[in-house]
């Protein structure tokens, strides 16, 4: 079984790749960096 923290750590190692996908995308969006990430982890916490 995989510990807490383990999920964690490659659950935002995906969270990052995925954001490296589509940075450039929505660089002129009203959708900041620190929005997507903050979204994220919101996720894994539910």
């Amino acid at each position: 079984m995989v510990e807490e923290s383990t999920a964690f750590v490659i659950a935002f190692g995906v969270l990052l790749f995925i954001f490296s996908l589509i940075s450039r995308k929505i660089s002129g969006s009203m959708v900041t960096n620190p929005m997507i990430f903050v979204f994220g982890l919101l996720l894994l916490k539910v």
